[in-house]
């Protein structure tokens, strides 16, 4: 299957089932305020309520955090583990919630919010694990970035001057970025293979995916589909960024028209992360049309 194709596939079928929108939606809504209300609170408590107080609570001064934490280390201290709890929770959630929809997106099936929860609950423990051994691929992924993102930047110094230096960490910061990404990737057919095999075992569906991602077959298509939902997520973004700058004006109309902005962009966002299993569990879909059993291939046997 043509994965232009798979991709437009993956959008009509995130359009089709809008509960899995709100599904992410509302409780990362609710998180989201929990987590920004007390922070920019007790940060108006401690600066008074001003411009500056607004300012600080919108955007990280780092500089700045530094500071406060010296002035005002129980504070810092009490804020920091209400944040840690509420990153926490916000895992958690993700992850219980993302069974159901993987499931509903990978089984191509209309279901009931019951059906949602029930299967969200089925997949949550093998998720978890799944989410545990991507923490390992990451922590591996960055440790590889980093030794080349050194060579890059001797590279750089040795072909050239400062600016080959400077050539040589965006190399370093683009390498990272393809490697998280792959990783993400990685564990995210895992998942839509656990679905679709009912696989209990976290290893063996991570075993799975790596041999359906390395498989002559797809390997090209599925790094290609992968790089084209992240480029729609970048010009999202890019989007947005626009908007708000246009929206950002000291008017009750233009404030409110702001935080529907923000509001849409947060749907697109859930849209998009939905798009990534979506989109990937189509193209399993067309390229495995029978559910059975798949071996890995030989060098991970």
């Amino acid at each position: 299957m043509n994965v232009w194709k798979v991709f437009g596939a993956g959008i009509r079928q995130v359009f089709h089932h809008k509960k899995l929108l709100l599904l992410f939606y509302v409780p990362n809504l609710l998180l989201a305020y929990i987590l920004t209300v007390p922070v920019k609170s007790a940060l108006q408590r401690a600066i008074g309520h001003s411009l500056v107080s607004e300012e600080v609570a919108r955007f990280v001064n780092i500089s700045f955090l530094v500071e406060f934490s010296r002035e005002h280390p129980g504070l810092i201290s009490a804020l920091l583990s209400g944040v840690g709890g509420v990153m926490l929770v916000t895992v958690l959630l993700n992850t219980f919630l993302l069974g159901g929809a993987v499931s509903c997106l990978t089984l191509r099936r209309s279901s009931t919010w019951g059906e949602i929860f029930a299967d969200s609950a089925t997949y949550f423990g093998r998720f978890f694990r799944l989410f545990l051994l991507s923490l390992v691929g990451y922590t591996l992924a960055i440790f590889v970035a980093f030794f080349l993102n050194r060579g890059f930047v001797a590279l750089g110094r040795a072909l050239a001057d400062s600016g080959g230096s400077f050539a040589g960490r965006i190399a370093g910061l683009v390498t990272l970025a393809v490697f998280v990404l792959f990783v993400n990737q990685i564990f995210d057919y895992a998942k839509i293979l656990t679905t679709r095999y009912d696989e209990p075992r976290a290893w063996h569906a991570l075993r799975r995916s790596l041999g359906f991602i390395f498989s002559d077959a797809h390997f090209w298509r599925t790094l290609f589909l992968y790089y084209l939902v992240t480029a729609f997520a970048v010009l999202a973004v890019v989007v947005y960024n626009g908007g708000a700058s246009v929206l950002d004006f000291p008017s009750n109309l233009f404030i409110l028209l702001l935080f529907l902005w923000r509001q849409l962009f947060i749907l697109v966002k859930v849209g998009i992360k939905l798009l990534y299993y979506s989109s990937q569990a189509m193209y399993v879909n067309a390229q495995l049309p029978q559910v059975e059993p798949m071996e890995p291939t030989e060098f991970l046997a």
